[in-house]
């Protein structure tokens, strides 16, 4: 599944700032609110399930090389 999508930068409470996730992307992935993501990177953010976190630092490794 590919997917792109721009987002705005939310405020939530009082300094932190935030980035809503694509409703078809979270129901692709079967999340619930109260679901955990994981975010992983450093110049770039990878957002994935829980449940595919080592296959995301599989392929960050790879962007290393």
């Amino acid at each position: 599944m590919g997917y792109k999508a721009r987002r705005k930068i939310l405020r939530v409470g009082k300094d932190t700032p935030a980035v809503a996730l694509p409703k078809e992307w979270a129901r692709f992935h079967e999340l619930e609110y109260g679901d955990e993501v994981v975010l992983l990177g450093d110049a770039i953010i990878m957002v994935v399930p829980k449940h595919l976190e080592r296959k995301a630092k599989k392929l960050l490794e790879k962007m290393d090389e």
